[in-house]
């Protein structure tokens, strides 16, 4: 019998040895990426086409945003554009329905359109003095990508990598609470398939503020008559006075079309040059426009999506300012952002249409002529004499860039699309004109000439330009610049499904080579 006991209480106890040294040895067999898989958290199912409710736990009842009695604070334009035929993917959601998170929020992503769109619902509480909502997306991390660099510019700098940018929005906060809707243009960066997520995060924010007027292109107006964005974290909302910043006026279409004439916000003249390049955009024709989106459907209507750059006045104090959100989120499409702690997107390739890979170039050879190439006045005193005539001849450097398309987006997959009726012309802006005094010299050129937010002379799809001046010195100036040039890109993106096209507008500054 002590024999017997012996031997069970050794066996015991090698079985307890055994099961200790196999506790002790498992983690040392789970990788990194496991363990953070582990506390990732991927988008809660939602049926957002079909559903009349969000998800949430038993005994409260949150409407979708479209929904016939939700509290919409955002335009009707987009309310219905919600068609996964058309493009959209869900990417992040913390609706459940086992638990309320604050902010409670999701996001959709159009990949035919290349549009972040957010959805933040804001319970009902005690009423708060507010005018404006203010957004914006910031960049954390030590990866440097380009992908924010459509939103706030109607003209893109390649070179300049935007790590910020803020916007308002003219709704107020509703003590019955409701839907507020943020949407952002990304840039396609082929970067973020190679960048850990480490080191490359969004911080959205959204935040209420109260602030007495606003000042669009000259016209004070009580309401803000749609959306303006600006590169830079802060816009110019805090303190007591006046300041006036350059920004993106940002609108959809139908709206602004619908709009009486001169409730707008905008001069009159620039004014009827948007709602010309808004109905030229949506017949297919670019015209009057640097920046713009025309696409997707909801019924019969046509969603546009357009900046104008404009200058702002901010005036008043800001009295109060209350935070609503402002979240750290994985990019979509990061090397291994679906292994990241916390809510992972749903949708995970990189966004984006597309990008220019370089800063374009043109060439401009210089000739002289004689003459005075239409100047008028007369000189005095026998200092002066005219330059030129300098003809400009140009033409685009095509080596100097190539133009980057998502291929996750353009392929032959029956998600994907194909480009078509692609477009780039030569764009000179505001050509340097000599007039003083009684004295003209006209620039004269060939193209098609517009008018764009501010800028009332813009000459499209020119090959050449004539200008002199009236000068005065002991030698003539060499390459008389005639003005800013840019490329304006465009094109259609065709899915492969049947569903509506988007033609896609993008202008970018170049640099001048002179030969």
């Amino acid at each position: 019998m002590k024999k017997l006991t012996l031997f069970i209480g050794t066996f015991i106890i090698l079985l307890i040895s055994f099961s200790c040294k196999k506790d002790f040895s498992t983690p040392q067999s789970i990788s990194t990426n496991q363990i953070e898989n582990k506390a990732s958290i991927p988008p809660f199912p939602f049926a957002w086409e079909t559903a009349d409710y969000m998800p949430t736990p038993p005994g409260i009842s949150i409407l979708v945003p479209w929904a016939s009695g939700s509290n919409k604070n955002f335009p009707i334009d987009i309310a219905y554009d919600f068609l996964q035929s058309d493009g959209w993917e869900l990417v992040y959601q913390t609706f459940n329905t086992t638990a309320l998170t604050s902010p409670s929020y999701f996001a959709l992503y159009n990949r035919y359109r290349g549009l972040l769109r957010y959805y933040l619902y804001l319970f009902p509480n005690s009423p708060t003095a507010s005018t404006y909502v203010n957004h914006g997306i910031d960049i954390t991390g030590s990866a440097t990508p380009h992908i924010l660099n459509y939103i706030g510019q109607d003209i893109v700098d390649v070179d300049i990598k935007q790590r910020s940018t803020t916007g308002i929005q003219n709704y107020q906060l509703q003590s019955t609470g409701g839907w507020y809707v943020m949407q952002y243009e990304i840039a396609y960066d082929p970067t973020i398939a190679t960048t850990p997520y480490q080191n490359l995060n969004f911080q959205w924010y959204s935040k209420s503020i109260n602030i007495t007027e606003v000042n669009l292109s000259g016209q004070i107006n009580g309401t803000l008559k749609g959306t303006i964005t600006q590169p830079g974290s802060t816009p110019t909302l805090t303190g007591t006075g006046s300041a006036l910043i350059k920004a993106a006026w940002e609108g959809f279409g139908i709206s602004i079309l619908s709009l009486p004439t001169g409730s707008t916000g905008l001069a009159a003249a620039q004014e009827l040059k948007l709602k010309e390049g808004i109905n030229a955009g949506i017949s297919g024709v670019v015209k009057n426009l640097f920046s713009a989106l025309f696409g997707g459907s909801s019924g019969s209507t046509q969603q546009v999506s357009l900046n104008l750059n404009a200058q702002i006045g901010l005036n008043g104090s800001l009295t109060n300012s209350i935070g609503l959100a402002n979240i750290g989120l994985v990019i979509p499409g990061l090397q291994d952002g679906l292994t990241s702690p916390g809510y992972t997107p749903g949708y995970n390739n990189p966004m984006g249409i597309f990008y220019l890979s370089a800063k374009p170039k043109v060439n401009i050879v210089n000739t002289i002529y004689n003459g005075n190439s239409g100047c008028s006045g007369t000189f005095s005193g026998g200092y002066g004499f005219y330059v030129g005539p300098r003809k400009h001849d140009y033409s685009i450097d095509n080596s100097s860039f190539s133009v980057l398309f998502n291929p996750s987006v353009i392929n032959s997959n029956p998600d994907g699309a194909q480009i078509q009726n692609y477009d780039q012309k030569l764009v000179l802006l505001e050509p340097m004109s000599y007039t003083s005094g009684s004295y003209y010299c006209p620039v004269i050129s060939d193209g098609l000439v517009e008018s764009v937010g501010n800028y009332t002379d813009v000459r499209v799809g020119l090959t050449n330009s004539v200008r002199s001046q009236p000068y005065y010195g002991s030698s003539i100036p060499v390459n008389l610049p005639h003005g800013n040039l840019a490329i304006r890109v465009s094109f259609d993106v065709v899915p492969n499904n049947g569903a509506p096209s988007t033609k896609i507008i993008k202008t970018f500054w170049a640099d001048r080579v002179f030969l």
